[in-house]
């Protein structure tokens, strides 16, 4: 996690989004990319099993275990000093919520275990993945987490 930035003497979270982050900076803060990270492994192992039903089942728990992890992941890294924690989690839930969505897209696009369902195609996950990362800080600007 970087060094925590200041402003007016105040203290900043290190994850919370800044009207002062460029874009980078901003999708850097909003996606639980070592969460997306687990997620993928998990994801690989149980590829390389046969399918069945129990493989299915696997799959959306341990999707559902990620979208935990997510804003668990985020909250615990939000600030190292739980001071600032605890003092900065009322304007953190929107930005958490934007992660948590970031993560669904990640997911969608990965395929599993959305690939079981007989509507979903590949390119879709791409097309959600692309929407996503596009939209993610303007999102997160309209919900007012940069407000401080």
């Amino acid at each position: 996690m970087p060094v925590l930035a200041r402003a007016n003497g105040q203290p900043r979270a290190a994850r919370a989004v800044a009207p002062t982050d460029n874009w980078g900076d901003a999708i850097t803060k909003l996606i639980p990319i070592e969460v997306v990270a687990g997620y993928l492994a998990a994801v690989q192992i149980i590829t390389g099993l046969e399918y069945s039903t129990s493989v299915a089942v696997c799959q959306w728990i341990i999707f559902g275990i990620g979208a935990v992890a997510t804003v668990l992941y985020m909250l615990a890294t939000w600030d190292p000093d739980p001071e600032v924690r605890r003092a900065d989690m009322k304007s953190a839930w929107p930005q958490l919520f934007i992660s948590l969505a970031a993560f669904v897209a990640w997911a969608f696009a990965i395929g599993s275990p959305f690939g079981l369902l007989a509507w979903y195609e590949s390119w879709m996950g791409g097309l959600a993945l692309i929407a996503g990362a596009l939209l993610l800080a303007a999102i997160n600007k309209l919900l007012g987490t940069w407000a401080r």
